[in-house]
């Protein structure tokens, strides 16, 4: 745990806190959040309780559990939002190149989705497949994307990439390339700029049974 971290700080989150700082969902080893920055409802961040970089600096067993957790909240979007889903992570791996990411905390974005964008991005487009559970290996700072559709026995994992980043990536890039396809407006995918609270009380509302669980 890091003092100066908002995601290690979780534990003192309440139901007095700021939507976007509450626990929506938990494992042994990782928390469900709203998203800041929501430009869908259901959007949800999954942060790893024990501060680290990226995905890549996690143990097999903490792997284990982000794969169950993972697969269990798209699980749980894709039939209560009836739609399909997509993942992802700015994955830094050492401080020469952030991939994108914008904080000092791992965390995977989840998020109900339409269609599949990877096709559009070149970076996503030729990169090579690779599971959740192998992230554990990887010795270089990458861009990792899933895409699950909807089905009638539960969401299916279509595509799972990695993208090795050995140059500078835009900060919050995915979140820029989304928001474009949503036509949302100049800088709407900045967090800081366009949290869109009225989607994070939706997606309060519509985990709201995922968290009794």
């Amino acid at each position: 745990m890091t003092e100066d971290c908002l995601f290690c700080s979780y534990a003192s989150w309440t139901q007095e806190s700021p939507l976007e700082n509450r626990v929506l969902y938990e494992s042994n080893h990782y928390y469900v959040k709203p998203a800041l920055g929501s430009f869908v409802p259901g959007y949800c961040l999954v942060i790893p309780k024990r501060h680290v970089l990226s995905i890549s600096c996690l143990t097999r067993t903490e792997l284990r559990d982000l794969d169950i957790l993972r697969r269990d909240l798209v699980d749980f979007l894709s039939g209560a939002l009836d739609s399909n889903v997509i993942c992802f992570e700015h994955g830094p791996c050492d401080g020469t190149f952030r991939a994108g990411a914008c904080y000092e905390h791992a965390h995977l974005h989840v998020l109900p989705w339409r269609d599949d964008p990877s096709s559009r991005l070149p970076l996503l487009k030729f990169a090579a497949q690779r599971d959740i559970t192998e992230l554990g290996c990887a010795d270089c700072s990458y861009l990792y994307y899933e895409y699950w559709t909807a089905a009638k026995s539960g969401p299916v994992l279509r595509k799972s990439i990695f993208a090795p980043i050995a140059a500078h990536l835009p900060s919050q890039y995915m979140r820029r390339k989304l928001s474009e396809s949503l036509n949302l407006g100049i800088c709407s995918w900045d967090w800081a700029l366009f949290p869109f609270y009225e989607n994070i009380e939706l997606t309060m509302t519509a985990l709201s049974p995922l968290r009794c669980k």
